[in-house]
């Protein structure tokens, strides 16, 4: 068998399993600390999932389902969340440098409604087409109408 594990910053074991991991059933665990940087996790069920303090950087998250998850202070540097769901998630404090959130390769938007993106790092990040409520909430000085961001609301 292939067993794997999700380990946090300091080789803890946060979870073991067995195959390939969008096949794990992720959402509403506590993987708070946990390192999936360069991951594909296209797709991916995360919702209400804390993953305050995560790696994620350079992780496809394309078309995940991030619903309520909780990413504050993670590192998404650099990953791909064109399409995901991101509805009323926390990202408060979250490292956003050179994400995407843009369109997805069908013409689907990322989904910012009433997202909370205060104090997260932004530079470089792409929000082209991404959607946003009046609900969401962006860092300081942040313009969505400069990012080309849809308000839906």
């Amino acid at each position: 068998m292939d067993h794997k594990a999700i380990r946090r910053r300091d080789g803890s074991v946060i979870l073991e399993f067995e195959g390939p991991i969008d096949k794990v059933k992720l959402c509403e665990l506590d993987l708070g600390g946990a390192v999936l940087a360069n991951l594909d996790l296209t797709g991916v069920d995360l919702q209400f999932t804390n993953l305050r303090k995560a790696d994620l950087s350079k992780s496809i998250l394309y078309w995940a389902h991030l619903y309520k998850a909780i990413l504050d202070e993670a590192d998404l540097s650099y990953s791909d969340l064109r399409g995901a769901d991101l509805k009323y998630s926390s990202l408060k404090g979250a490292n956003l440098t050179g994400a995407l959130l843009s369109q997805d390769n069908v013409g689907g938007s990322t989904c910012l409604h009433g997202t909370n993106l205060e104090g997260a790092n932004v530079e470089r990040a792409q929000f082209d087409y991404a959607e946003y409520t009046r609900a969401t909430k962006f860092p300081h000085g942040f313009d969505p109408s400069v990012h080309q961001m849809a308000k839906v609301d």
